[in-house]
């Protein structure tokens, strides 16, 4: 997730970032969005999407060879005028869209390819908090709830009843928002075969609208011990690859230095062992103790 260029909120920004980072192996080797569509496209001998709004109709061209740089651009997400197919959105009330494509092509790779499924992976899923309105922190829980809903085979996103709103078209039973342009489900299909996972900090708490089977796994910082071990293991490494040869009483010398501050965290005890160690390798003559002194904060 990141604010500046791939809100929550515009569901759109997050979509075309999902497909762009795509992986799909497959007999050994890993293919791209658009090598894996066109792959199974070619492969198949009929189309079994035909039914999907969007996917259906990429089928059909790729099949036909007519699919062009403009037509994939905008299956992506990207920003074109392409309009063809159809439209896709950027409006913060069209989660519907997205997650619809984002099911369909977890059946697709089912189907057609024999795999479990496809795994969404948000890491610094936090940074959602970070945004100009408050109405797009609404949008974002909104698409959170959504896809948690779609992994979970809500059958209700099949075929609910959208009812309009003073502000937005929502879902009568969820509450979700839908798209005013274009009401699609939610959800192409069940089981939609798509999984997501949220990583957030530990001073974050997942807002979630509805009850579904959500695993909550809390991470704890490592105990000493096994500090201690990260520690010297990445100790053995850093001076492998920058040359180095650090005695063995200055290793100790950093490890306390380390352990007694940040060892709360194993976050904060990665970071300060490797700014320690890079202290070192630019100010080799100075005491890790510097490190926290008067002069060098003024320095």
């Amino acid at each position: 997730i990141n604010p500046c260029d791939a809100q929550p909120g515009f569901p759109k920004r997050v979509y075309r970032h999902l497909i762009r980072n795509l992986k799909i192996p497959y007999q050994g080797q890993y293919y791209s969005f658009r090598e894996i569509m066109t792959l199974m496209a070619k492969k198949g001998k009929e189309n079994f999407f035909s039914n999907h709004h969007f996917l259906g109709k990429i089928f059909e061209r790729i099949k036909n060879n007519k699919d062009t740089d403009q037509m994939w651009e905008w299956i992506e997400g990207q920003e074109t005028t392409y309009t063809r197919i159809g439209t896709l959105y950027d409006h913060t009330t069209a989660a519907n869209i997205y997650c619809n494509i984002l099911s369909g092509l977890g059946m697709l790779v089912v189907k057609e390819l024999g795999l479990e499924g496809i795994l969404l992976m948000f890491d610094e899923a936090e940074t959602s908090r970070t945004y100009k309105y408050s109405y797009e922190w609404s949008r974002a829980k909104n698409f959170f709830d959504a896809l948690s809903m779609v992994a979970n085979d809500e059958p209700e996103l099949l075929d609910e009843e959208v009812v309009k709103g003073p502000n937005f078209r929502y879902g009568k039973n969820t509450g979700l928002i839908y798209s005013g342009h274009l009401p699609i489900p939610y959800l192409y299909d069940i089981p939609s075969f798509l999984k997501v996972a949220f990583a957030f900090t530990p001073d974050y708490q997942l807002y979630c609208s509805h009850e579904y089977n959500i695993y909550d796994i809390q991470l704890e910082a490592l105990p000493p011990k096994e500090l201690k071990y990260l520690f010297y293991k990445f100790f053995e490494m850093y001076e492998k690859v920058y040359q180095l040869t650090i005695p063995k009483l200055f290793r100790r010398q950093l490890f306390d230095l380390v352990e007694n501050n940040c060892s709360c965290s194993t976050r904060r005890f990665i970071k300060a062992m490797v700014e320690c160690l890079d202290f070192h390798r630019f100010y080799p003559s100075k005491t890790p103790n510097f490190l926290l002194s008067y002069e060098s904060v003024n320095s």
